[in-house]
């Protein structure tokens, strides 16, 4: 099933993966790899400082450590990472990062993030796609993942057999170098090579968009809280297992109960409004500011960003102003000057008649620390990102990508 195969699974062991970019005894590579860490951990804070419901960040664990730790992660966490996980990456192309780690490994790393990034897109699009599309990029990620263990393999072993040489020189004694070969990470397990049946799965059963099992993921933890006083027999274990399953279905009886139903406040939007205020006088102020910029499509296809000047006056929406002649694709995205324009096009009375009126959402992201901060790329809801023609599109690999150039 999509949650369990491709976000606990392959995106779980992919983002484990991340460190072999870098051999950590080398001091350039290992400074390298701290830059680009705290790099990924503050774009990740940036993603979930708008609470956005379909894209759900979660801070990365064991940092201290150095390391990508996903521990208290859920299924929509990893679906988050996977949505902005090119955007993450950026600075494996820029800067000190992209002069101290292999040029070979990065490329190999870059081709199998993207043809991933594309894979998830097809499969969990809103609109319908071939499955002769999602079957060649199943063939791409596979083949990706095959050329990164390759040339990580063989690099880290030639690392680490020059680190042992100066070791046994150094002492002055001989040792044998064994060289332990291990599986590939991507024939491990089940979850890889059962991609290759998503295209049968979609053609017998429809889109898999509509196969989400990560609902109530964390309702194991009811079962937790009756462990500690279980005793060691079958007959208590039914009881309590019993009385859970009255309870649950219980809860799910009144779910519709309006006597029972308390009034909940979310932190999660599908759109952030933003307000006039101390921090922003204006909607220009948002752009110059905020490093994420959340927006809305309308049913006409038209871009806007909402500004809410006061509770009375209501939500105005702002179109975007693209000037492509200055962008670059970068990691697989297209990052264009994006600026809005200070007259409203539409002003609604509230949130829910402005959601009335969405087609879907995304959000505008900028590198931080960047001298253009006009510079953003856009992701949807809806998988799509907008390209360097100005259209909104599923993301398929650039030739460049492909090629490892």
């Amino acid at each position: 099933m999509p949650m369990h195969m491709c976000f606990l699974g392959i995106e779980k062991s992919l983002i484990a993966k991340t460190s072999m970019l870098a051999y950590r005894k080398d001091r350039g590579q290992n400074a390298a790899w701290h830059t680009l860490i705290n790099a990924i951990q503050g774009s990740q804070e940036t993603i979930n400082s708008v609470y956005l419901v379909w894209c759900l960040a979660m801070k990365f664990s064991d940092m201290e450590k150095k390391i990508l730790g996903t521990a208290n992660w859920q299924s929509d966490h990893y679906l988050a990472f996977t949505r902005v996980s090119l955007f993450h990456f950026l600075p494996l192309v820029k800067g000190e990062v992209a002069n101290n780690l292999d040029k070979h490994l990065v490329l190999a790393f870059r081709s199998m993030r993207v043809t991933w990034f594309c894979l998830i897109s097809h499969i969990f699009a809103e609109e319908k796609v071939p499955t002769e599309t999602i079957n060649v990029l199943v063939r791409l990620f596979l083949s990706s993942c095959r050329r990164l263990w390759i040339v990580g393999e063989n690099l880290h072993s030639n690392q680490e057999r020059d680190d042992r040489g100066k070791k046994r020189n150094a002492d002055d004694r001989t040792s044998t170098i064994t060289d332990k070969k291990k599986a590939p990470f991507y024939v491990r397990g089940a979850n890889y090579l059962s991609l290759l049946n998503i295209g049968d799965m979609i053609k017998e059963t429809g889109s898999m968009r509509h196969c989400w099992e990560g609902e109530n993921e964390s309702y194991i933890q009811n079962f937790k809280r009756e462990v500690s006083t279980m005793k060691h027999t079958e007959q208590y274990l039914k009881t309590i297992l019993t009385k859970m399953l009255r309870t649950d279905v219980l809860d799910s009886f009144n779910e519709t109960n309006p006597f029972l139903r308390a009034k909940k406040y979310s932190r999660t939007s599908h759109v952030r409004i933003y307000s006039r205020g101390v921090k922003y006088a204006c909607v220009e102020d948002v752009f110059s500011q905020e490093d994420i910029v959340s927006g809305v499509i309308d049913k006409n296809g038209n871009l806007l960003v909402c500004f809410e000047k006061s509770r009375v006056k209501g939500i105005g929406v702002h179109p975007l102003i693209f000037n492509d002649t200055n962008g670059s694709w970068t990691f697989n995205l297209w990052y264009t000057e994006t600026m809005p324009q200070s007259l409203l096009s539409h002003v609604y009375k509230s949130r829910e008649e402005l959601l009335q009126e969405c087609g879907d959402f995304f959000i505008l992201l900028r590198e931080k620390n960047t001298t253009n901060t006009s510079m953003r790329t856009m992701i949807c809801r809806s998988w799509r990102v907008r390209d360097d023609k100005g259209k909104l599109r599923l993301p398929l690999p650039l030739k460049n990508v492909l090629l490892m150039k």
